[in-house]
């Protein structure tokens, strides 16, 4: 598949809750597999895992990421603040040359560090690998930004925020869910985006698909929102248009009153 262009990458947009602004994407790899269609990756991640695949696969998608987020910065769809999201493995983070793989695809896509942010889930930071720490270490000395994706789902200790070198948590969508109707559910986001302003870290909430959980989330100050309300995956070709339709709607729905 990644032999014959059957992969592609489509971007979702993360905003400013207090703005609208476009402040980054999450990349999402896809298989426009020749006999069942569009595959996305919980379909075909595991066998990539088991096969080794992923190294290249993810090696792949990050160098894609660069090069479509250069593009849009050349171009001023996006300002000097985007930043682009890629999901890494365990795996790819325990590879001894994968961070020098990462440095060749900023340099040749010239894009600076800090407009690259690499999601890891709770589970990976729970391997206490070595070789995992050693590589997060290298490349927040880099200037790439880390990110806790799901965050709030891996029933982990919150001890390595203390460890790790994040910049940023992901809130989990099954907090998001709620967010509206359940005083524990935003107990918890509360919580949470507490605790991560407390340690200096951004948040992103996850999954907002509904005008309330926006209302809710800008009421609880978290910066920053991912979801189905705001923009679905599109295609690098199509982010232009999606950024301008943002833009368009003047006010952001968050400050509009609800009816």
């Amino acid at each position: 598949a990644l032999a014959t262009n059957q992969l592609f990458v489509v971007h979702q947009p993360i905003v400013s809750t207090h703005t609208g602004r476009v402040a980054g994407t999450e990349a999402l790899l896809r298989w426009n597999h020749p006999e069942r269609g569009v595959l996305t990756p919980p379909v075909f991640l595991e066998m990539a895992e088991e096969s080794g695949a992923i190294g290249p696969i993810g090696d792949w998608v990050i160098r894609q990421a660069c090069t479509d987020a250069r593009s849009w910065m050349d171009t001023h769809v996006v300002d000097g603040s985007f930043v682009v999201h890629v999901n890494v493995s365990a795996r790819q983070l325990s590879d001894s040359g994968f961070v020098e793989r990462v440095m060749g695809s900023l340099r040749d896509t010239k894009l600076e560090p800090l407009h690259l942010a690499l999601e890891i889930n709770e589970t990976t930071m729970l391997n206490d690998n070595p070789a995992i720490m050693r590589t997060l270490t290298a490349l927040k000395r880099l200037g790439v930004k880390l990110a806790i994706d799901d965050f709030g789902t891996g029933y982990s200790s919150l001890s390595f925020l203390q460890r790790f070198p994040i910049h940023r948590l992901k809130i989990d969508r099954t907090f998001i869910n709620e967010l509206a109707n359940d005083a524990n559910a935003r107990s918890l986001v509360r919580t949470i985006i507490a605790m991560a302003n407390s340690l200096g870290l951004d948040v992103v909430a996850e999954g907002v698909e509904t005008v309330e959980q926006l209302h809710a989330l800008g009421d609880l100050r978290c910066s920053k929102a991912q979801g189905y309300l705001i923009s679905h995956p599109v295609t690098p070709e199509t982010m232009a248009s999606t950024v301008a339709g943002l833009d368009k709607i003047g006010k952001w729905p968050r400050l509009r009153p609800l009816k």
